[in-house]
């Protein structure tokens, strides 16, 4: 058996304690460098208001369908104006598509229409009036009825061309 000396004791305990306080001091040196950070971006979220209305000739303004009226009574070959507004009545531009008619089969295509003044948009609470006009061909019997829609379509994005 082999003898120890106090002092070789204390030696070896020096160096064992040199040695824990060592790896301690490495290891908490690897733990404590591993610092995060975050930045967070919040915020209140509303949708856009997407609204397109109508009038006519000076009449209220209306959503969805809107009556013409007697416009379209005792129609004769020629044409017949009528002046149709529209608003935006969007928190968004307002993009304008070509309008579209649909005619009753029952006037036998009689009936074309063109728009003057029809712009590409409008912008949010704009307006416009526009002229559209009504060709009855020549063609059209007497005496027949029949219905018609003229719908200007629109969206919040540009059409692609």
């Amino acid at each position: 058996m082999t003898t120890t000396t106090k002092k070789d004791r204390r030696g070896a305990i020096l160096r064992a304690s040199i040695a824990a306080v060592a790896v301690l001091g490495i290891g908490g040196a690897i733990t404590t460098a591993a610092w995060t950070d975050q930045v967070t971006f919040a915020g209140n979220v509303q949708t856009a208001k997407f609204d397109l209305r109508g009038a006519v000739q000076g009449g209220a303004w209306h959503d969805g369908r809107i009556d013409l009226g007697d416009a379209f009574r005792n129609l004769q070959p020629g044409e017949v104006t009528k002046t149709i507004a529209l608003k935006n009545n969007s928190t968004v531009r307002a993009y304008l598509d070509d309008t579209i008619l649909e005619v009753d089969p029952a006037l036998n295509g009689a009936i074309t229409h063109s728009v003057a003044g029809l712009p590409e948009s409008l912008a949010p609470d704009g307006y416009v009036k526009v002229d559209v006009t009504f060709h009855v061909a020549e063609y059209l019997p007497t005496d027949t009825a029949g219905s018609l829609n003229l719908t200007f379509p629109a969206s919040s994005a540009p059409q692609a061309p």
